[in-house]
């Protein structure tokens, strides 16, 4: 449709990472799970296709198989921006606790990320969490994220910045798109739209 071809802009990207009570489950994002991003992020997930070897007779090869879904990969940057109240988590602090594995936070003296020893009561596994990303009229999530790698980047000169790098379980998508045919199912539950690849589950639909 026109509107899948319209150009986008990196400055509209929109990045929510709310935390996961069960691993690999979706949950909605809220205001307080927005970070603001310095760069260019990435969201992305490959799928595995192998070579059909079988011969026939024809001028054409057989359709390649599909094969294994590879883990999903992410990278988002962002500045290290403790909150202006003591005591209260940071901005991306599900990355923080992603990262390191143990956040304790003391009300109204301090907030501290540690690598656990090991997984008690006292040093839980980090929770997962999901990725909503919207970039222009382009809707992608993630669940199941956990970080793998976050670097830390300072000289004295700049604000300083964090890198945080990681996979994901599976990704979802959806775009803009346009209804094929006026709505007709009264019930509200059905829509015929003019390009379905656009879409994957459980994309959400917003009407304009």
């Amino acid at each position: 449709s026109m509107a899948s071809a319209q150009l986008v802009q990196w400055r509209e990207e929109v990045v929510f990472i709310p935390r996961e009570s069960l691993l690999g489950t979706f949950v909605d994002p809220v205001a307080t799970d927005f970070i603001l991003l310095t760069g260019p992020g990435e969201l992305s997930q490959d799928a595995e296709r192998i070579t059909d070897k079988q011969v026939r007779n024809a001028r054409s090869e057989y359709p390649s198989i599909p094969g294994r879904i590879m883990p999903g990969t992410f990278k988002f940057p962002t500045y290290v921006k403790p909150d202006t109240a003591v005591g209260v988590v940071p901005e991306s602090s599900t990355l923080w606790n992603s990262c390191f594995g143990v956040e304790t936070v003391v009300g109204a003296t301090s907030v501290e990320y540690l690598f656990p020893v090991n997984a008690t009561a006292a040093n839980p596994t980090p929770a997962s969490f999901s990725i909503w990303r919207r970039l222009g009229h382009h809707f992608m999530a993630g669940r199941g994220a956990g970080v793998t790698k976050g670097t830390i980047k300072f000289s004295g000169k700049t604000e300083i910045e964090a890198e945080w790098s990681g996979n994901f379980l599976e990704k979802a998508q959806g775009a803009e798109d346009l209804l094929a045919a006026a709505m007709t199912d009264t019930s509200g539950t059905s829509l015929t739209l003019t390009n379905a690849t656009n879409w994957h589950l459980p994309a959400n639909m917003w009407f304009y």
